[in-house]
């Protein structure tokens, strides 16, 4: 018993020996620190770049304004002057009683001019002497047209004109009509008659009816 007893403390100092042994052949590891290498700090740096906003401001030309009118001024038309009218007979026409003489009128001026409103008449009778009795009251448009400024170019056209009317009906009694030889025509405006060698018999006292000086367009739209 004692000598397994030796036996067993042996073994144990052996298999105690081995370890150590063995623990000492076996490198000791060292913990060593590893080299830092140096690291570049990191800066954070801002940098505020001011930002310089210039308005640039442009003075809008000033706005003009440009008024166009859209009738071009004329200088007002002179009056016609009896030396640069043409006035002539016309074709007449009528109703059944009534007699109507037109007068074309013509600017043989250089230049345009105007006449407005009624010719003034003069009878001459054959003998004695008449006393007629004017209106405005004849049929159709020229008749209804009122007096107005008419433009006479010119340009040697007719571009005017104006209507004689009368009766050849006898009236109160009347056994004749007085005989007309000479018709002198003053138009509005200039100085001077036109005169017309003429032989009509106008009745009444005798009843002449004229009309306002009118464009040639109106006259035409009566007589054609």
């Amino acid at each position: 018993m004692a000598f397994r007893r030796t036996s067993v403390a042996l073994f144990s100092l052996l298999l105690a020996g081995g370890t150590l042994a063995a623990c000492s052949s076996t490198p000791t590891a060292v913990f060593k620190p590893k080299k830092r290498h140096p690291v570049a700090s990191s800066t954070t740096t801002t940098t505020t770049t001011s930002t310089s906003t210039t308005t640039s401001t442009t003075a809008a030309p000033a706005s003009t304004t440009t008024t166009t009118s859209s009738t071009p001024a004329t200088a007002t038309d002179s009056t016609c002057q009896n030396s640069q009218l043409r006035v002539t007979e016309a074709s007449g026409g009528g109703a059944a009683g009534t007699i109507e003489q037109p007068f074309t009128i013509a600017n043989t001026g250089s230049s345009p001019c105007v006449l407005d409103g009624y010719p003034m008449l003069t009878l001459v009778p054959a003998k004695g002497t008449v006393t007629p009795k004017f209106s405005h009251s004849g049929q159709g448009g020229v008749f209804q047209a009122s007096p107005h400024a008419i433009t006479l170019p010119g340009d040697g056209d007719d571009s005017a004109a104006f209507v004689m009317a009368y009766t050849d009906v006898q009236e109160n009694g009347q056994k004749t009509c007085p005989e007309i030889v000479n018709l002198k025509a003053a138009l509005p405006g200039p100085a001077g008659t036109f005169e017309f060698r003429q032989r009509f018999y106008p009745c009444g006292a005798p009843d002449i009816s004229v009309s306002a000086v009118v464009s040639y367009a109106t006259y035409r739209s009566q007589f054609g």
